[in-house]
């Protein structure tokens, strides 16, 4: 499962990969997990790649654009990912 994480705290990023990695090991499932510290670099990877991804999470409140935009662009993009805020 290809999974992307847009969160531009620390905090919350590392809150977030423990909960991925208990998931992983007690599900049995293997994750491909990117980060990405703005909602622009998560956008450019979907406007110039043909990367996707499965489930994406979206912090709300990110420095520049924020998550809600962010969320509209990869829509139009990718009708079939899993966007959680």
């Amino acid at each position: 499962m290809n999974i992307a994480i847009c969160e531009d705290e620390e905090l919350y990023q590392q809150m977030l990969l423990k909960q991925l990695n208990n998931y992983q090991e007690q599900c049995h499932k293997k994750l491909m997990i990117e980060w990405f510290k703005s909602g622009e670099e998560l956008m450019e990877i979907y406007r110039y790649s043909s990367h996707r991804f499965d489930v994406v999470f979206l912090d709300i409140k990110l420095e520049g654009v924020s998550g809600m935009e962010v969320a509209k662009k990869i829509r139009e993009m990718d009708q079939q990912v899993e966007l959680i805020f």
